[in-house]
C-alpha cells in the first residue's frame, strides 16, 4: 500500500469516527499501520495451498454438559428468596415478544 494511501485513509477513518489527532499521534498511527500492513504481506507470502480454513489456531472442544433433568429437595428455599413470584414459581420478565 502506497505511503499516501495510508495517510488518507487514516484521515478519512478519523474524520469518519469523529476523532482528532494531532500530527505526532497521526505519525504514530501511521507507523503502526504500516507495521500491520507489513506483516499482512508477509502472511500473504505463505503457501496455504491445501491447508483447510479453520476459525482458531488451536482445536477446541465445547465442555457442555448433558442436559438431564435433576430432583432439586430445596424448592421452598428459591422460592421464598425469589424477588417475584407466581404461586410455587419464580416470576421473571417477558423476554420474548410473541407477537
Amino acid at each position: 500500500m502506497k505511503e499516501k494511501n495510508i495517510i488518507e485513509d487514516l484521515k478519512r477513518v478519523a474524520s469518519l469516527s469523529r476523532l482528532g489527532f494531532d500530527e505526532k499521534n497521526l505519525s504514530i498511527l501511521i507507523e503502526k499501520a504500516r507495521s500491520m500492513l507489513g506483516y499482512i504481506e508477509q502472511l500473504n507470502e505463505l503457501d496455504t495451498e491445501g491447508i483447510e480454513p479453520t476459525s482458531h489456531a488451536v482445536q477446541i472442544e465445547a465442555r457442555l454438559r448433558e442436559d438431564s433433568v435433576e430432583s432439586f429437595e430445596e424448592h421452598d428455599k428459591i422460592i421464598e428468596i425469589a424477588p417475584e413470584k407466581s404461586g410455587h414459581f419464580v416470576q421473571v420478565p417477558k423476554v420474548i415478544d410473541a407477537e
